[in-house]
């Protein structure tokens, strides 16, 4: 993969269009991005990050409005567009984030979502892949085959980042490692077997306690209640216990089952004897029963007779019934008709002064009275609608008066807001001038701001760089004190040297200084005599104070450059000047602000009012057609009242009005057709009555009966007849019956004496009870012993699963434990931290080929898997051997630049690693951010001796620094200056 080119447009600093051609660097091989701190050079490799994924890490994978350059405006798009080859394919992928854009139509903002194409150059044209961010980055992940992590770790080695690699502890490398290498399914599976060692121990733990619950049943089954029944106190095994108590059960249900059976045939021979002793008293019962029936129905006979009788004269009366009663109803009705006929007269007279003579004159008047109802009917719906006529009619004339009302004060608002929009257009007039000066004003007001922050911190670091000119001039003091002090020493020490010496002769031995066997007299140590350990002390103190001199001289010097940097920021402004000139520039702003904020508000404001105007204007122009047509609707709702109330007038008469004119008329018809009913149903009455009389009169005489009083006497109801015949009937029924019975042949012959049912009750019973407590015992031990034989079966079987489970669940808890970096596994390392291990140990391998050149052969990196102190992590630490001492130390206590050598060689290698696992994708362009400085000269030239390898083969590589030597070295420059403006601008140059 190679990184082509990229363009980008309101991305982070850069506010404009600028373009970074990575092509023009192909024939340096190496190019130079450049630039002072903040210019923006890393936003460049944000750029690409961007372009490609869609994030940027080191804002926390945001985008939006945090890589949307400030000074862009705010109807601008931000957009970055990188081009890349894979291969022989060269893409273009153009990526823009969401942003909060002003509205087109009135005030506000309205989201703009984020979008990503994707365009391929075919035949000397781009063609669209993609259109869709989601398909975007799913077609560029799937051609770099790389995650945003990986790529940051393989192409952009960003500032500070790989340098964390080196010296991270167990955890961070671990976390590193998981997301470049993807081994997090190595801990899935670790996880899943674990979780399988659980679940079979659950299983197994199920098992062994439903086992445990089966033989608790069993024995409670068994009735077995204390420890000594056990199979444990018996020294038995489970089956063999069960077998055991379940024979014992079956002898004991074969025992009860005899002596069942024996039971029931003497209950059978007992039974039949009760069975004939019975059968005997039941027919002495019946006997006795017959004979006393018999002397009940005799004693019935007298009572009988006279049933008989009034039965025969209550079949006469019945005859005649039918004539009495319509006689008596013919007599009733001829009452009820005249009753009717002297109320429908005097109802008559209420409305007439005299009754009619004849029934034809009653109908005549019917005739004449329906013709006037007839007449009415109509004149009294028109008399309905008056009251819905007048409230038309008002309705109308209200209309028309409200309309004129409401036109009238249309037009006066009219003429108000005219007025308002006068005055409006001369607020906006004034306006427009200082609205428009915002921009400049807030551009002015940014700079003053970022000037009074310079001019803070410029005079925070002249309060810092005096304390650091004190602790110099103390640290050059202790310095200058120590080395006196070793110089005393020194002298000290010479002075007394010939003490030293005569306290290494030795008798018989030649001195050493001047070749003599007699030493006359010998020097004496002096007591403030100074040996080597006080010169050595003194000499580590000269060294420490120096050193601290040194690094204090360092940092006042790098604090004064701080400061130069932050006064020529600041525009050399103190800081009551820079606060005196953002304090003016705020206000200015503000004023122009207040000012775009009024004039949006009054433009808004001249806008509805001419809305309004327009809408009024609209409508007093419909008002006029529309009043036409109200007039109209008045007159004819008033004429339409005149012409009804002239027709009820006629129709009504003498009456108040046509509705009480119609009433009467309908009275008058009524009481007429009452009293015609009534004197025509009266007549007929009287003519049946006379009839059903004469009827009577006969039928009295057929059937014997004086006069109808009699008759109505001899009656009985039918019913009564019924339950006579039938006390009749059943009366020779039961003679009958009974002396049927008496002469049957089963009750001739019968003893006298009732016979005796106590003692064979008593037989039966007393077997019965014995039977009865047999068949207790016998449900009672068989549903036991097959629940017996059950559980036992199911013992024996749960046994074998048990002991199969518990093999199986054995082999995959030591597998899981053993990849938990558990016992038996003695190198406590799990599973994806062993993988891990074999991916750190190549890693190395790799980088250790750049890292001896680097450091001429003094410094190796290797891969420890000794545990971490007082952490207890394994298998992914790194150690740094050095051949100048032979001994293995830390990466911690490599100086600044081995540090940043070996962090770089491990970069390299990782990035190598990384790539191979990728798919062996080549990497073509590699980005490197900073770290430069912490070289010297001679380590500097080795180091880029060494990067300048990594062209091989076409590949270009970028390097981001300030160091000003490598300014010198490389020609070929990518440049980001800040404009007086506040944002940046790139400028290219090649070797060529």
């Amino acid at each position: 993969m190679k990184i082509n080119r990229v363009t980008v447009t309101g991305f982070g600093p850069f506010r404009d269009t600028e373009t970074a051609d990575f092509d023009a660097f192909d024939d340096d091989g190496i190019f130079l991005i450049t630039g002072c701190t903040g210019a923006g050079k890393t936003s460049i490799l944000d750029a690409v990050t961007f372009a490609l994924f869609g994030t940027v890490p080191r804002y926390a994978g945001q985008a939006g409005n945090a890589v949307r350059c400030d000074r862009l405006a705010a109807d601008k798009p931000c957009h970055v567009e990188l081009e890349f080859s894979v291969g022989e394919r060269r893409f273009k992928v153009t990526r823009a984030p969401a942003w909060e854009r002003p509205k087109q139509r009135g005030t506000g903002t309205t989201s703009a979502p984020a979008r990503a194409e994707l365009d391929e150059l075919l035949d000397g044209r781009w063609e669209r892949l993609q259109t869709r961010a989601v398909d975007t980055s799913r077609q560029i992940n799937d051609l770099i085959r790389m995650s945003s992590s990986q790529f940051q770790q393989v192409v952009l080695l960003a500032q500070g980042q790989f340098q964390e690699f080196l010296v991270a502890d167990t955890d961070k490398r671990r976390s590193l490692l998981q997301t470049l290498f993807g081994t997090k399914r190595f801990a899935d599976y670790v996880d899943m077997l674990s979780e399988r060692a659980r679940d079979l121990k659950r299983q197994l733990d199920d098992a062994q306690h439903c086992l445990t619950d089966k033989v608790h049943a069993f024995a409670s089954w068994a009735c077995v209640s204390d420890d000594s029944a056990t199979p444990e106190a018996v020294d038995d095994t489970v089956e063999q216990w069960c077998a055991r108590i379940v024979a014992a059960q079956a002898a004991e249900l074969g025992e009860a089952t005899r002596r069942q059976q024996a039971l029931r045939d003497s209950l059978d021979v007992a039974k039949e004897e009760l069975a004939q002793a019975t059968e005997i008293a039941a027919r002495q019962q019946r006997r006795a029963r017959a004979l006393d029936e018999q002397a009940r129905l005799a004693g019935q006979a007298q009572q009988i007779t006279a049933t008989k009788a009034a039965l025969h004269n209550a079949a006469r009366a019945d005859t005649v019934a039918p004539a009495i009663e319509a006689s008596e109803d013919a007599d009733t009705s001829a009452a009820q008709a005249e009753r009717a006929r002297h109320d429908a007269e005097a109802g008559y007279l209420t409305v007439a002064a005299a009754l009619p003579e004849t029934v034809g004159e009653v109908a005549e008047s019917i005739s004449e009275l329906n013709q006037l109802i007839g007449r009415l009917r109509p004149q009294l719906e028109v008399e309905k609608s008056l009251p819905a006529l007048r409230r038309a009619a008002q309705l109308a004339a209200e209309k028309v008066t409200e309309h004129d009302d409401r036109t009238a004060a249309d037009k006066e608002q009219r003429e108000s807001l005219t007025e308002q929009m006068e005055q409006l257009r001369h607020t906006i007039t004034a306006l427009d001038e200082p609205a428009g000066t915002f921009a400049e004003a807030k551009a002015a007001a940014d700079e003053a701001a970022r000037r009074l922050q310079a001019a803070q911190r410029a005079e925070q670091l002249s309060a810092d760089l005096q304390l650091a000119a004190q602790d110099d001039q103390a640290a050059v003091k202790r310095a200058s004190a120590a080395s006196d002090e070793l110089s005393a020493l020194l002298r000290r020490q010479l002075s007394g040297y010939a003490g030293d010496l005569a306290q290494g002769l030795v008798a018989g031995e030649l001195c050493p200084v001047c070749g003599s066997l007699d030493h006359p007299k010998l020097a004496e140590l002096a007591a403030d005599h100074v040996d080597q350990s006080d010169i050595d002390r003194a000499q580590a103190a000269v060294e420490l104070t120096y050193a601290q001199a040194k690094k204090a001289a360092a940092r006042s010097q790098q604090l004064e450059e701080r400061r130069q940097s932050e006064f020529l920021a600041a525009g050399q402004q103190s800081v009551p000047e820079a606060e005196a000139v953002a304090s003016q520039a705020r206000q200015v702003m503000a004023e122009a602000a207040a000012a775009g904020d009024e004039l949006r508000r009054s433009r808004n404001r001249l806008t509805k009012l001419q809305e309004q105007t327009d809408a009024i204007t609209a409508s007093l122009d419909q008002a006029q057609e529309l009043r036409a047509g109200l007039v109209i609707a008045r007159t004819t709702a008033q004429t339409g009242l005149a012409e009804a109330e002239r027709a009820v007038t006629e129709a009504r008469g003498d009456q108040a009005s046509v509705h009480e004119a119609m009433a009467e008329a309908q009275l008058r018809r009524k009481l007429s057709e009452l009293l015609l009913e009534a004197r025509t149903q009266h007549q007929g009455a009287v003519e049946r009555a006379s009839s059903e009389r004469e009827r009577l009169a006969a039928a009295l005489a057929d059937a014997g009966f004086a006069d109808a009083g009699e008759a109505k006497k001899a009656r009985i109801s039918r019913p009564e007849q019924e339950r006579l015949r039938a006390e009749v009937e059943r009366h020779a029924a039961g003679i009958a019956a009974v002396k049927l019975t008496l002469e049957s042949p089963e009750l001739i012959g019968l003893p006298a004496q009732p016979v005796d049912l106590d003692a064979p009750k008593q037989t039966v019973a007393k077997v019965d009870a014995e039977l009865e407590q047999t068949r207790t015992v016998v449900a009672t031990i068989q549903p036991r012993l097959a629940e017996l034989r059950r559980l036992s079966g199911e013992i024996a079987d749960r046994r074998v699963t048990i002991a199969e489970d518990d093999k199986q669940f054995q082999a995959v808890d030591r597998l899981a434990r053993t990849l938990r970096g558990l016992d038996p596994n003695i190198m406590r390392m799990e599973l994806e931290t062993f993988v891990l291990a074999a991916q750190l140990e190549e890693i190395v391998q790799v980088a250790n080929r750049r890292l001896y050149t680097m450091t001429d052969g003094r410094y190796t990196l290797r891969h420890s898997d000794a545990i971490e102190k007082n952490r207890g992590k394994w298998g992914l630490g790194l150690e740094v051997l050095d051949a100048h001492t032979g001994g293995v130390r830390g990466p911690d206590s490599l100086s600044g630049g081995e540090k940043f050598q070996a962090s770089l060689a491990l970069a390299l290698g990782l990035a190598e690693v990384v790539t191979n696992r990728a798919g062996g994708m080549r990497l073509d362009t590699l980005f490197i951010d900073e770290g430069f400085g912490s070289l010297d000269a001679e380590t500097l030239d080795v180091t880029m001796a060494t990067l300048d390898n990594l062209r091989e083969g076409g590949r270009t590589v970028g390097l981001i620094s300030h160091v000003a030597s490598m300014k010198e070295s490389i020609p070929a420059q990518l440049s980001v200056e800040k404009v007086p403006g506040g944002w940046s601008v790139i400028r290219q140059e090649s070797s060529s």
